[in-house]
């Protein structure tokens, strides 16, 4: 959240790697893009590269977890042993 009452911003660049243009940071302060609009660019094809790396993590884990036995269990009736 950035309001007049703040004194610092905290700045993640977990999203650097699908952006077309990452903010720009120099001497501790955040520079502005200078284009109109939001400031933030999908680069598409990298957002379309780590979609379809999470898909496929999701596939395997999915795949992983149909082959193992997993305990069913309610509040009424204890997982089988």
């Amino acid at each position: 959240m950035v309001c007049p009452q703040a004194h610092w911003l905290e700045y993640q660049d977990w999203a650097a790697p699908i952006l077309q243009r990452p903010l720009e940071l120099k001497d501790g302060f955040a520079l502005p893009q200078t284009e109109a609009g939001c400031g933030l660019t999908w680069d598409k094809d990298a957002v379309e590269h780590y979609a379809s790396l999470l898909a496929a993590g999701i596939r395997q884990q999915l795949q992983s977890t149909r082959r193992q036995k997993i305990p069913f269990s309610t509040p009424s009736r204890p997982a089988d042993r």
